[in-house]
């Protein structure tokens, strides 16, 4: 799992201050999922600058810190990060063909980067090694 501290204030800010996701999803599911970023995530530096790829500006930085982890995939329920396909050496998946690759033996052999993952419910990232 690879993030920033950027990203890792984004995800906190989204999961408990938007009220969008602060209604759906309680304290306690949030303050799990940030322990688990916070003790599985490897931090990453942004090497890489993002910009023009994704049509929001915050797409630019999951973009950025998939390419900088390195990740293998970048797996979002966006439909427009969706749209690209890949950028740069990362591969743009769905959330729907997400569990089946990682459960491919062969897959996780050939591709020994982590696999960097958009929450489908947040719309915030993560990623698994």
């Amino acid at each position: 799992m690879v993030t920033s501290d950027a990203l890792r204030t984004e995800i906190e800010d989204t999961l408990l201050v938007k009220p969008y996701f602060s209604a759906r999803v309680t304290r306690v599911v949030s303050d799990n999922w940030l322990a688990t970023i916070d003790e599985s995530a490897e931090r990453t530096e942004i090497t890489t600058e993002v910009s023009g790829a994704a049509t929001h500006p915050k797409d630019h930085l999951i973009l950025a810190i998939a390419v900088s982890g390195p990740a293998a995939y970048l797996v979002t329920g966006d439909r427009q990060l969706q749209r690209l396909g890949s950028f740069e050496s990362v591969t743009i998946i769905s959330p729907m063909v997400t569990l089946p690759a990682l459960l491919d033996r062969e897959l996780r052999v050939a591709q020994p980067r982590g696999v960097f993952c958009v929450h489908p419910i947040t719309g915030d990232s993560q990623s698994h090694r």
